[in-house]
């Protein structure tokens, strides 16, 4: 949504004051493109080459895209984070946001190790499928 958001921004603006050229445009692009693409899939039953099609747009979703819209984001909103000195800063900064989203993602993916069935009954939530026991 953020992704889409930029991007018809970036198309309402003139075109010399515009934040990204051409290449830019695309990558933005690409997460629309990938979404459209795979409603397509889901009222097709059937194996298609559309199926290796929405597996590449989301590979080039997931590491130019992405990181890409990141850095507009960045550029516009926080445009002093980018002038950070030393350059090595930024980076950490970076790696910090990577590591901390990689463990949030895997406590939600890996729920089943941390957490058992009681924890979702007390927190009054339904109990996931893959849920602790013990």
């Amino acid at each position: 949504v953020i992704n889409l958001a930029v991007l018809m921004a970036c198309l309402l603006l003139p075109q010399e004051t515009r934040p990204v050229d051409g290449w830019g445009m695309w990558a933005l692009s690409t997460p629309t493109i990938w979404l459209i693409l795979s409603v397509i899939q889901i009222q097709n039953d059937s194996w298609t080459i559309l199926d290796q099609l929405i597996s590449v747009v989301g590979l080039i979703v997931l590491f130019i895209a992405l990181p890409y819209v990141a850095y507009i984001l960045i550029s516009v909103t926080q445009e002093e984070t980018l002038r950070i000195k030393p350059q090595r800063l930024l980076y950490q900064l970076i790696l910090i946001a990577v590591v901390v989203g990689t463990i949030g993602f895997s406590v939600g993916r890996f729920n089943h190790l941390i957490l058992t069935c009681e924890d979702f009954k007390l927190a009054g939530y339904d109990q996931p499928a893959q849920c602790y026991d013990g």
